[in-house]
């Protein structure tokens, strides 16, 4: 009673609450193989659905597929304007980041600008992430300058002007 199918033949839940119910009554081992499943699964179809694809493959801990999904999922919710998408994958992507893979981290930095956004209030949550890596940093430092300046330029988009003036003058004396 909780599916329905439709006329070609598809298989759904008849509400978003059943399906999350049967999701969090799936043990975690189970759970963690029905999302590999779907996501190996999800892979045939053309144009691959690189959002479903990501989810799947972070559910099921596949972290290497996830990212690579993820980042193909960035790209296209920038391409079409969805800068809630953009900004939340990006922010899950450089949440994971290990804090010496910096190379990593300017690289996904690099695709927004501030064209990338009609409200770069979408930055707060990305802002705190690159806050937070810079943090737990042990890479190098000419990177860690270039994350700087990438934070700096954000934080300009926010209008907090004090707080990217400060960055900057941090990055400095490690840029090339």
């Amino acid at each position: 009673g909780l599916l329905r199918e439709n006329a070609r033949g598809l298989v759904s839940f008849r509400h978003a609450l059943a399906g999350q119910a049967v999701h969090e009554a799936i043990t975690g081992p189970d759970r963690r193989a029905l999302h590999q499943r779907a996501g190996h699964v999800l892979e045939s179809c053309f144009p691959p659905p690189t959002a479903r694809l990501a989810r799947h493959f972070k559910e099921a801990g596949e972290t290497v597929r996830w990212s690579w999904y993820a980042e193909q999922a960035v790209d296209l919710a920038l391409i079409s304007g969805n800068e809630a998408s953009a900004t939340e994958l990006l922010r899950d992507l450089i949440d994971e980041i290990k804090p010496c893979d910096g190379s990593q981290a300017v690289r996904l930095l690099r695709k927004i600008s501030p064209a990338s956004f009609a409200d770069p209030s979408c930055y707060r949550e990305l802002v705190r992430s690159v806050r937070a890596l810079l943090d737990r940093w042990l890479g190098l430092r000419c990177e860690q300058a270039a994350l700087r300046v990438k934070l700096a330029s954000m934080l300009l988009d926010l209008e907090q002007y004090e707080a990217g003036r400060v960055e900057l003058k941090r990055a400095v004396p490690d840029l090339a």
